[in-house]
């Protein structure tokens, strides 16, 4: 079927939905066609529990950035940051701080997505679309949502006082932020920071096939007694020519007797 209809019971979902009793209408073309949005309200099968389904919010797409406060898990006293895999949603409750979800079973594979919840038809006078919250806007919307319900039900002040207020909202860096636009710009991301690595790897394996330039004792010897030829000391030769070396070479080992003094060896005097 296209659509199917369901209850949604459970404190995880408030204030969007009620605490019990709530019939809302799901669609399941969305899931066939994965064509999820960020914001999405979705009625998946538990991931912990297959004889369970669970109501929430699609808050994060696959190639999303999680990052998890310390406080928002048990025993946990660093940021945790996880990337969400292809084929994977992340999946959270409005009522974060009194919601199982993601944030304890990490990314939902999409298969296990049933119907986007499209539209709530009980209580009558709470009935309407059920939209999608962007997600630059969740946070605003949801504390105007929590605002009114507790004006006007009696029972939201009390679910209030059995929550945990360390259970934050995970923190999330979308793909297309990270990317800097749509999903080809996250490609083109992506290729780009693979192909650096690359070429940072074939610089660093060719200075390590070089190696380092070292003198050998042979050539220092070498190079310390052109270098006394060339000053005249010892009545050696003053000139390339003298030497009997060659124009060249003679500025070669020239060089590289200063060098040889420069780096602390014996100098000739």
């Amino acid at each position: 079927y296209g659509v199917d209809v369901t209850m949604c019971v459970g404190p995880s979902m408030l204030p969007t939905f009620n605490h019990v009793g709530d019939v809302v209408v799901m669609e399941r073309v969305t899931p066939f066609l994965r064509s999820y949005t960020r914001g999405d309200v979705v009625i998946a099968k538990s991931p912990t529990n297959a004889n369970q389904t669970v109501c929430k919010r699609i808050r994060g797409l696959e190639h999303d950035t999680i990052v998890l406060p310390a406080q928002s898990r048990h025993h946990s006293s660093q940021d945790i940051v996880i990337k969400v895999p292809p084929g994977h949603v992340w999946l959270e409750g409005d009522n974060c701080k009194n919601s199982t979800d993601s944030r304890y079973y990490g990314p939902v594979p999409a298969a296990l997505v049933k119907g986007r919840v499209v539209l709530k038809i009980w209580p009558l006078w709470e009935g309407g679309f059920v939209r999608s919250i962007s997600p630059k806007l969740e946070e605003e919307e949801i504390a105007a949502r929590e605002a009114k319900n507790e004006k006007t039900h009696a029972a939201w002040s009390s679910i209030r006082r059995n929550q945990n207020p360390a259970h934050a909202r995970a923190k999330i860096v979308y793909r297309d932020e990270a990317g800097g636009g749509g999903g080809k710009s996250w490609e083109k991301a992506v290729a780009a920071e693979k192909a650096v690595a690359e070429a940072a790897a074939a610089v660093a394996a060719e200075e390590a096939a070089k190696g380092p330039a070292v003198v050998g004792g042979d050539a220092s010897d070498e190079a310390a007694g052109v270098a006394g030829a060339v000053a005249g000391g010892g009545g050696g030769a003053s000139t390339p020519q003298e030497a009997g070396l060659p124009q060249e070479d003679a500025y070669g080992k020239k060089r590289a007797a200063e060098l040889f003094r420069k780096n602390g060896g014996a100098e000739q005097r």
